[in-house]
């Protein structure tokens, strides 16, 4: 009788037992088969928070230590390695040492953009930070022409945009002993409050209301846009309204509002729609609490360009905070309250960094509040 033994190991740890590993036979009655385990999005910038935290930004020491919980090809442990190893390569092994480092930063950018607005909207118009671009205001038109007959030359109508890079930065305290834990549940809790904090601010700015601020914040998608009060009305005939005023492309928009204005739009005639989205009306719907309350938008991402840059990690164990929210901190004139010393506190201060921006053009968004108050269905 055969047993099959299936352990699950780190996909990091794989290339070491696979390497000394005899071709696949039967030993004893027993056949083993290896099954890969691939960490969340995320996780890996994590471990190399942790790995930094415990031995106090000693790079050396952290990759060391990374190596020995994670596996010496981790992306953690090659990331703090690749920290004080100069000339772009980790230790001058292999150019793949700096796709895993590419690959992890990747994967917390990717996890982040996974859990916004903006990295769900389907269409959106990508474009680089800090260039300068022409966008499509007014759209050609095509004719039929006959034979022998002249061809009309296309109008093609746009506007310069540049995309600066502004930052949003989310600021954390842990304390040595979560950070030395061994339990993977304190990797798992960095990883998920670095997501958590960065995709929250994205939602709130991107569909807010807000004018934004000259070089530190870009004004949200609602900006110098009315609301139509959807009160008065039964929730149905909101809906065929927003679509009738809805100057974008029908074919590609997008539902968003937060998960309780979605359920009540639930009924027998719209059985796909709930508090995690779904669809409505043939559109899909993204439910998150970053959109403004009791609201319903629905938005054209042809009509939205964005831009998004390097996302940067640091962590501090030797550093002072202002542990205030928000912070009064300004390095330029000189102004801040009482700080609290990492190193005094047995404590360690992360942050994480995102560069992006986005510009939403005439057309791009039309919104109704007032849903709560509404009639019937």
């Amino acid at each position: 009788m055969t047993v099959p033994i299936v352990p699950i190991v780190p996909i990091e740890l794989a290339p070491r037992i696979l390497s000394g590993a005899p071709s696949p036979q039967h030993t004893r009655g027993f056949d083993m088969t290896v099954r890969l385990y691939e960490p969340p999005k995320g996780m890996h910038i994590a471990r190399a928070i942790l790995a930094q935290a415990v031995n106090g930004k000693n790079y050396d020491q952290a990759a060391v230590w990374a190596a020995r919980r994670w596996g010496e090809t981790s992306p953690a442990a090659q990331m703090c390695a690749k920290a004080v190893v100069a000339g772009g390569s980790i230790g001058g092994s292999t150019w793949g040492d700096d796709i895993a480092y590419q690959r992890a930063v990747s994967d917390l950018i990717e996890a982040v953009r996974n859990a916004t607005i903006l990295g769900r909207l389907q269409g959106l118009v990508r474009v680089p930070l800090n260039t300068r671009i022409n966008v499509e205001t007014s759209k050609p038109s095509a004719y039929w022409v006959g034979e022998g007959k002249g061809k009309a030359i296309l109008q093609w109508v746009t506007e310069q945009v540049t995309l600066r890079p502004l930052k949003v930065a989310a600021a954390t305290v842990i304390t040595s002993e979560l950070a030395n834990h061994s339990d993977p549940a304190a990797e798992d809790f960095v990883r998920r409050g670095l997501i958590k904090s960065l995709a929250e601010k994205f939602d709130a700015s991107f569909a807010g209301s807000g004018a934004g601020s000259a070089g530190v914040e870009p004004a949200g998608v609602l900006f110098g846009i009315t609301p139509v009060p959807a009160g008065g009305s039964n929730l149905t005939e909101a809906l065929r309204e927003m679509v009738n005023e809805f100057t974008g492309d029908l074919t590609r928009a997008f539902w968003v509002a937060q998960p309780e204005t979605f359920v009540a739009f639930a009924g027998a005639d719209r059985p796909n729609i709930g508090m995690r989205g779904g669809e409505m009306l043939g559109a899909p719907a993204l439910a998150s609490k970053g959109a403004p309350p009791d609201s319903l938008l629905l938005i054209d991402p042809g009509l939205i360009v964005y831009g998004q840059g390097e996302t940067e990690q640091r962590v501090g164990p030797n550093a002072t905070m202002e542990m205030v929210d928000p912070t009064s901190q300004n390095a330029i004139t000189g102004q801040g309250t009482t700080l609290v010393s990492m190193f005094q506190t047995n404590c360690v201060a992360i942050i994480a960094e995102q560069e992006i921006n986005w510009d939403a053009q005439a057309g791009a968004v039309h919104w109704v509040n007032q849903i709560t108050s509404s009639g019937s269905m």
